[in-house]
């Protein structure tokens, strides 16, 4: 039993410490370019996919959009994007002027939740590591966003509209991600707009109390506990 009990604090310890990785967040893109190496960075946007190489329904007609399937999802310039929701559900592209000025990506789900929500989620996965992110968003009616950056989880308590436009959010990490998943539970559009990411020299804003700090916490105390068990 007293090696059992070791063992699970280790566990908390280790997971404590390894969910420590300091998660930076800002709704300003001036400030989260001040703590990113501009040589590093990379854009990308939704512009010309319609009708091109890239577009599975090229010929078809189709007015100012396009879809694809997921998986594959669509590919772009070596960053993967993929519908993850459980639930069936395309990405779909819109020309300027459909659901932003600019166009846009939005993974869109066709089948309510027992709540009668309609749930959207994807991830977004880069060809190497990178530390730093953003991206502008908006949603239908302003719902919430839950972010998921390379394990280390951030909720965005609400989204700009489509009526007020596309809003910037932005992340850096302490540690390299390959993914992020974000997750609306109650909306049935989200809707992303241009996409930046690179290295971060620096932390955006402050970390995320919940998931960095608490986390750092219960590793500290772990290790603690840990220490005096192992006396």
């Amino acid at each position: 039993m007293k090696t059992m009990s070791k063992t699970i604090i280790l566990a908390c310890c280790l997971i404590g410490l390894r969910a420590s990785a300091q998660l930076g967040v800002t709704y300003s893109a001036s400030d989260w370019n001040s703590v990113v190496n501009p040589a590093s960075v990379t854009s990308l946007n939704f512009e010309g996919i319609i009708g091109s190489a890239l577009d599975p329904n090229a010929g078809l007609g189709l007015d100012n959009y396009t879809y694809f399937s997921s998986p594959p999802g669509l590919t772009l310039g070596g960053v993967n994007f993929q519908y993850t929701d459980p639930n069936p559900g395309l990405l779909f592209v819109t020309g300027d002027g459909g659901y932003a000025p600019q166009a846009v990506l939005t993974p869109q789900d066709f089948n309510a939740n027992a709540s009668g929500y309609y749930e959207d989620g994807m991830t977004i996965t880069f060809s190497s590591p990178v530390t730093a992110f953003s991206t502008t968003v908006e949603t239908f009616f302003g719902s919430p966003f839950i972010w998921d950056v390379g394990g280390n989880t951030y909720t965005q308590s609400s989204t700009s509209t489509t009526d007020a436009g596309l809003a910037f959010v932005g992340f850096t990490s302490s540690t390299p991600f390959t993914s992020v998943t974000v997750t609306d539970p109650n909306d049935f559009a989200m809707i992303f707009g241009n996409l930046d990411y690179g290295t971060a020299t620096g932390t955006a804003t402050a970390p995320d109390e919940f998931s960095t700090a608490w986390t750092l916490g219960l590793g500290l105390v772990g290790c603690g506990v840990f220490r005096r068990f192992h006396r």
